[in-house]
């Protein structure tokens, strides 16, 4: 968190991200994709930079979900029904964010309060 406090205060300083990332011993690629993914120079915010950065790392990754149903990273190999397969046991796993429900649950219920 105090890093991203030292690149706030430096943007609200003017400092270019050159400067920034040699005051906190970063690339310069780190600090301005961090502005950047953060609403930029003008809405950047440490501590809800820190909040979002959290959150996204928590978020299961496609890609890392996917790997482990297929052996072969090319989606041409597998047939249609293969991922279909896929998506359906992917698509029913409980999320954290539905209260450890799967969306067809939630989705059920929802309806249920509106019936």
């Amino acid at each position: 968190m105090s890093e991203r406090e030292e690149v706030r205060a430096g943007l609200e300083r003017g400092e270019n991200f050159t400067a920034i990332a040699a005051m906190i011993g970063r690339a310069v690629s780190t600090v301005s994709r961090e502005v950047a993914v953060n609403d930029g120079r003008d809405g950047y915010r440490a501590c809800r930079a820190h909040r979002d950065a959290g959150r996204r790392a928590r978020r299961p990754k496609t890609p890392k979900l996917v790997h482990g149903h297929l052996a072969e990273k090319d989606l041409g190999a597998h047939s249609a029904e293969d991922l279909e397969r896929i998506a359906r046991s992917l698509n029913n796993r409980p999320r954290e964010t539905l209260g450890f429900m799967k969306p067809s649950e939630r989705l059920a219920e929802l309806l249920a309060l509106t019936g």
